[in-house]
């Protein structure tokens, strides 16, 4: 189920709709359902999502020439300010600090 799950949201990713509705609606079923579904392996659905965004976030700053800006915008935030955040919290460091080591 988590990896049916990370790959609809990956299909959304970039859009920025990965609301718990909209996932389930494309695995058809209601958000409810998989909600419940997520909790009986312990894995709720803001886990899943942010687990697979700091992974990705990882390896794109890692791994890619992109800008913060450009990592942002593919992880599905509106801005790089609210994924510097989000970074931040994840790792204890900026994403441009990151990139530098």
């Amino acid at each position: 189920l988590q990896e049916m799950v990370e790959k609809a949201i990956l299909a959304r990713l970039s859009s920025g709709d990965v609301r718990v509705e909209t996932i389930a609606s494309d695995l058809g079923m209601s958000s409810r359902t998989l909600a419940r579904r997520l909790s009986e392996i312990e894995m709720p659905f803001s886990k899943v999502l942010g687990n697979l965004r700091e992974a990705l976030a990882t390896r794109f700053i890692q791994n890619s020439d992109l800008s913060v800006t450009q990592i942002a915008y593919l992880l599905g935030y509106n801005d790089s300010s609210a994924f510097s955040t989000a970074y931040r919290h994840w790792t204890g460091k900026t994403p441009r600090a990151a990139r530098l080591r």
